[in-house]
């Protein structure tokens, strides 16, 4: 999937479920600030989404080379690393929501676990023998 399909995709679905969060959202804590965004909340879930769909490993470099470089035209507004992992705590109930309604496949009847072992290869497993002292 590309980009724009991943963030169409869930900027509808938050558009569509943002009237059913109005009544449900809490409110913020007295005396704490409730700064808002630079980046909307759909931003944020499209960008988590996307890391998974990378082949990145690491968070921290997806972020700073491919969002705040590579995608700086797709996110003009991004900002910091430090203040993104903030934000990423509230994008997380609408990925979980978005994953469960929308892209879950429908069950037909019959579901099982395949249990089946899987052989590793000699060079992949540890050899006990080598690390006696």
């Amino acid at each position: 999937m590309d980009l724009t399909s991943i963030f169409c995709a869930i900027d509808d679905y938050c558009t569509q479920q943002k009237i059913n969060w109005n009544g449900k959202i809490l409110s913020p804590v007295a005396g704490k600030r409730n700064r808002k965004f630079q980046l909307s909340l759909s931003e944020v879930a499209t960008i988590v989404v996307y890391f998974h769909l990378s082949h990145y490993r690491e968070f921290k470099n997806f972020y700073l080379i491919e969002i705040k470089k590579n995608l700086k035209s797709e996110f003009p507004k991004a900002v910091s690393y430090n203040r993104f992992v903030e934000l990423m705590p509230n994008a997380l109930s609408v990925i979980a929501s978005f994953l469960s309604n929308t892209c879950m496949g429908k069950c037909s009847g019959i579901s099982f676990i395949d249990s089946t072992i899987l052989n590793v290869p000699e060079r992949y497993q540890k050899r006990e023998c080598a690390l006696k002292v």
